[in-house]
């Protein structure tokens, strides 16, 4: 069986790999980030 991806489609299907990669990772920052530091949803009191 003979490869049938060029060398151009290789390099474009790496980059694709890369941009899912890299926007799961920042998705996964994303949403820990948004958990960081969250007391509770009822203000401290003196805060506005």
């Amino acid at each position: 069986m003979t490869n049938i991806v060029s060398k151009a489609g290789k390099k474009k299907l790496k980059r694709w790999k890369s941009k899912i990669v890299l926007a799961v990772v920042a998705q996964l920052v994303e949403h820990d980030h948004g958990k960081v530091g969250v007391t509770g949803s009822i203000p401290v009191n003196g805060s506005t």
